[in-house]
Formats: C-alpha cells, structure tokens, sequence
C-alpha cells in the first residue's frame, strides 16, 4: 500500500451500513467511489451528480476534507 487504510469495516468482514455522520466523522482524506458492477462512466456520472447538484441535500459533502482539496476518484467497479 501506498500508506492508505480502509476504516470503513475490518479486513474479511462484509461490508456494512455507513450512515452520512459515519462518513462525516471518518472524514476520509481521499474518497475512492466504485459502486459495485457499474461503469466508470456511470460512477463518474453519479459523482459529478452528489459533487454539484446534490450537495444542496448534504450541504456537510463540501466540507469533506477530501473533496476541499480535490481527492474524490472515481473507480470501474465492474472490475
């Protein structure tokens, strides 16, 4: 690794519900998005959407220190 770690469940254990203030309190320095069997372009479609036309609903988004400084990705999760 590149000295990143996962915080959002332990290794081997499935993953679980993540409520809005559970992301707001990890306040993540990077955001890796790639939901499950969609496309790049899909993932970067629904971002682009929760990034500029959402935020209104989560006004609290903007203030995540990974999109301030610009470190949301997007990611193939058909892969």
């Amino acid at each position: 690794t590149a000295g990143g770690q996962y915080d959002m469940c332990k290794t081997g254990d499935p993953s679980a519900p993540f409520t809005d203030q559970d992301f707001r309190d990890l306040d993540p320095d990077i955001i890796l998005i790639g939901p499950c069997g969609f496309s790049l372009e899909r993932c970067i479609q629904d971002t682009l959407r929760i990034l500029y036309h959402d935020k209104k609903d989560k006004p609290w988004w903007t203030e995540m220190r990974a999109v301030k400084e610009g470190r949301v990705f997007c990611l193939d999760g058909n892969s």
